[in-house]
Parts: structure tokens; sequence; C-alpha cells
């Protein structure tokens, strides 16, 4: 594996991962990426690539609720129009942004039932059928979850409760979820352990690898920045500089199509169909 892989070219509706032995990409469509738990020490790579999972996120219209206690991660993303809410800083405002998640799941229980289908996939394709309104993804990452859990009452906690509720219904509703954290437990992981996929990068905590069932990342070495073992072998997550916020693509259009978008927004509230385009030539 080489020491860095840096980002190809966007691949829309795609998640990028990674490289694994031999030069294979990890990449996979965010309908099959799931929940993601992230976890490594300071300096393993954890932080770049939720910066990864961010910028794809934007560049392909899916829409963000961020948790960032430390202002660390994602200081670029501040106001950023691809947010749902306000980037959380505290416990409390972590906990907002999980339940502004789930009643957007409420909400859109309510427009499956109008259309009579059962997963994103089918509504959005029933919406344009109708000239109505497709539905976007969203991405709820919750960085440093163990201390923010920790400080929100712990495992039977307000967080850490809503969070296992989101975990199990989020996925049919296009909601995905990342946690990630440096430290975690078991009780911790125990609440969304059946709905989760664990991206590791390096520890050095035996209980938490043990927790994660992934005793072999205490082995990644130091120098070894962004190497993660994950559910599609060990991988070499892509390196994503920051400046990079500063261009990302609008939903992965050309300027052709962000033309129209723009339009599109400006004169039918976002909606896009054959007989609007006719009508514009």
């Amino acid at each position: 594996l080489p020491k860095r892989a840096s980002f190809p070219e966007l691949q829309p509706g795609r998640a990028q991962l990674g490289v694994k032995a031999g030069g294979g990409q990890v990449v996979i469509p965010w309908e099959d990426l799931g929940h993601l738990l992230v976890a490594g020490v300071s300096g393993s790579g954890k932080s770049v690539f939720l910066r990864l999972l961010a910028y794809q996120a934007i560049a392909d219209g899916i829409e963000l609720s961020l948790s960032d206690l430390d202002g660390a991660t994602f200081p670029m993303l501040a106001g950023h129009p691809a947010l749902t809410v306000p980037i959380a800083d505290t416990p409390a405002g972590a906990i907002s942004a999980v339940r502004n998640a789930l009643l957007e799941c409420d909400r859109r229980k309510a427009l499956y039932q109008s259309y009579g289908v059962e997963n994103l996939e089918e509504y959005n394709r029933a919406a344009v059928r109708a000239a109505d309104s497709a539905l976007p993804r969203q991405l709820v990452i919750l960085d440093e979850y163990g201390a923010t859990v920790t400080a929100a009452g712990g495992p039977e906690g307000e967080l850490s409760l809503a969070v296992a509720q989101l975990a199990w219904r989020g996925r049919k509703f296009g909601i995905h979820l990342v946690l990630a954290a440096q430290d975690i437990s078991k009780a911790v992981i125990g609440k969304v352990r059946d709905h989760i996929k664990p991206i590791v990068f390096r520890l050095q905590s035996l209980e938490v690898a043990r927790a994660l069932g992934c005793q072999a990342a205490l082995r990644i070495p130091a120098e070894r920045p962004g190497l993660a073992i994950t559910p599609w072998g060990t991988i070499q997550t892509y390196y994503l500089e920051r400046a990079a916020f500063g261009t990302i693509p609008a939903a992965g259009l050309d300027d052709a199509g962000a033309g129209l978008a723009s339009r599109a927004i400006q004169e039918t509230g976002g909606r896009m169909s054959i007989p609007i385009l006719t009508g514009w030539g």
C-alpha cells in the first residue's frame, strides 16, 4: 500500500474511500455505505477521513449535520449552505442535531406513505414522475463521539439513546450516520453495533481495540497515517487537502448543469422535469 493516496477525480453518487493493496479503489455507492464508526488516535488520519466524506457529500448535493466540539475538524464549513443546522460545539448541540435528523425521519416517513414507497430511491423516482421535489441524502457526522456521550449522560444518556434510534431508522430514509472517536467504550458501541461498519485507524488502547473487535489496529505504525482496517479490507484512505473545500464542485455538475440548477432554484423552487426543460428550449 502507498504511504499516501491522493484523492482522485470525483465519482458522483459514490463515496471514494481509498485504495487496497494492488491499487484497487474502494468506491461505495452512497446507498450501500450505511452507517460508519470511525475510530483512531490523534494523528492516525481519522479527521482527514471525516473531511473526505464531508467533501464528497457536499459535491453530491448531500445535506450535512456536524458535531465538532473542538472546532478542529470542520472549521472551514461553518455557515456552509449544505448544513441543515449550525455545527454543534457542545453536547447539547450534538443532541439537537441528532433530534433534528430524527424529525426528518418522521417527515420522510409521511412522504413515503403519500407515494406508497419504502426507500429513498423509490420516493425520488415517484417524485420526479409527479414533478415534485426529490429528497437529498443527509450525512450526520458526530466527531469525538465517545467523549460527547460521556458528557451527555453516558451510554443511557439522551445522546446515546437518540443515536441508537437514528442508527436503526436513518438508512431507510437516506440519512447516514458517522460516529468518530479516539476513545469509546464497549457499552457505547453496543447501542449501535448491529447497524454500523467500523473504519479503524491506529489505536493505542487494548480496551478500545477489543470493544471494536479489531486488535490488529494496535499494530498500525505511527508513521502510517491514513492506514485503516475496514469491512472492505485494509486500505490507505484518500488524503484530501483542506484547501479543496474552497473549490467543491456544485453537486457534481458541469457548468451547463450548474446553470440549469441555478435557474431551477430561482424559477421553479428547485424542481426539474422534462416538461420544464422543454419549456426552456
